[in-house]
């Protein structure tokens, strides 16, 4: 599910817009209405927008965002940084296949896998400031096959959530880190696909101010 409601943004911008055109002989300066496209797509819509040029005249950029969970008619603003930055994450592991009943003959990669999920977690728990925020997420465990068998490769798929680019270089770190370890530890091979993909926001200080100032006026 994904409902933070492009239907809605949809809406209020077209109304917005609609008022700007109404007060324009009021107005000095030049507004431009932009719908952000790709937003679930990296590396998203904005750094397109802005490598296009639209945005070169403009002094300033306010975005707005729908929250489900926040009650009707309420309106939050944060200065500074504001919302996570993402990673995408995949560990491919390839052992040695086998027979449950050999296990000494084989080289299990779910074992290995679930050493991974476990150890991964302590990187929030044990290397990350309590006074910073991050989150590990295993969204994916890929190991299915017969109960019997070994399996000799799995999949995990995963995502990483950061406030600060220092953050996201501490769980850069540690993640890679301990993949190395389950290599050596259990003597399989690892594939990690390492994706940054969508940095932090940060949401100027001054110009928030300056909103909060607008809506008490």
């Amino acid at each position: 599910m994904h409902a933070c409601g492009h239907d809605g943004h949809t809406a209020y911008l077209l109304v917005l817009a609609d008022c700007i055109n109404e007060l324009k002989d009021s107005l000095s300066g030049t507004i431009k209405i932009i719908h952000q496209h790709a937003e679930e797509t990296p590396p998203g819509g904005a750094k397109s927008i802005m490598e296009s040029g639209a945005l070169d005249e403009l002094d300033a950029v306010f975005g707005i965002h729908l929250f489900p969970s926040h009650p009707a008619g309420v309106v939050g603003y944060r200065g500074g940084y504001s919302m996570a930055g993402r990673t995408y994450f995949k560990l491919a592991i390839r052992g040695v296949g086998g027979h449950g009943s050999s296990p000494h003959m084989a080289n299990d990669s779910i074992v290995a896998g679930a050493h991974f999920v476990t150890a991964v977690q302590t990187v929030i728990s044990r290397r990350l400031n309590p006074f910073d925020m991050g989150v590990v997420t295993i969204g994916s465990f890929d190991g299915k096959g017969s109960f019997n068998v070994i399996k000799d490769r799995i999949e995990i798929e995963g995502d990483v959530r950061y406030m600060t680019a220092e953050t996201q270089q501490l769980i850069d770190k540690e993640i890679h880190r301990i993949v190395k370890g389950v290599e050596t530890e259990f003597d399989v091979q690892c594939e990690l696909t390492y994706v940054p993909d969508y940095p932090p926001l940060y949401n100027d200080p001054e110009l928030t101010g300056f909103v909060k100032k607008a809506w008490k006026a």
